[in-house]
């Protein structure tokens, strides 16, 4: 609710200036929203990294994530609240799983995770969400961005995790593979 409220009250604040029409209302408060939305999650995502003495691997992490899952779509929580509970919970598992890999340090098997989470992201992205459906030609469009940067991250992945100093980092980037492959089945389910 705060964040819908700090969208309203700038909405207005610039409706009332004259620098917007009245008539974007709506949009404008939506475009905060989810502006707002983004940089409590990012102070959050960034801040764990921090505290876990991860900032590095968090930013492989959100690089890896954010821009694939924009164009896959999948999954989306009912609020606001809910996403940013659930985005959390998503990187302290994150941290956790990342960890277990390292310790284990099977490479064939990391790789192996990679290429099946990305087949599976190439056949089913992009999904749409139901506030937001794609044109045709959208869904093109997504789907080849969402391959291209699947497929630039996998042959980083496999290039990568056989140089020990990028290894911790390159589990971060399988799991961001992971996580989306995750909210794509989700929606799935749900649907």
């Amino acid at each position: 609710m705060m964040i819908k409220s700090y969208a309203n009250k700038i909405t207005s604040f610039l409706i009332c200036n004259e620098a917007i029409d009245s008539e974007e209302y709506g949009i404008y408060t939506y475009g905060f929203e989810v502006l707002f939305a983004s940089i409590i999650n990012l102070t959050i995502i960034i801040g764990t990294g921090i505290i876990f003495d991860k900032f590095l691997h968090t930013l492989v992490f959100l690089g890896c994530y954010c821009p694939i899952r924009q164009f896959a779509g999948g999954y989306h929580a009912d609020n606001h609240k809910r996403c940013i509970l659930n985005f959390f919970c998503i990187f302290l598992l994150t941290i956790v799983m990342a960890d277990c890999l390292d310790f284990i340090g099977f490479r064939s098997l990391i790789i192996f995770i990679a290429i099946l989470n990305s087949i599976s992201i190439y056949i089913l992205a992009p999904i749409e969400h139901r506030n937001n459906p794609l044109s045709d030609a959208e869904k093109t469009k997504f789907k080849k961005i969402t391959r291209i940067l699947t497929t630039l991250l996998l042959m980083t992945i496999i290039i990568s995790i056989h140089f020990g100093t990028l290894y911790e980092y390159t589990l971060y980037g399988v799991l961001a593979l992971f996580w989306i492959n995750v909210m794509l089945i989700l929606t799935l389910i749900k649907k």
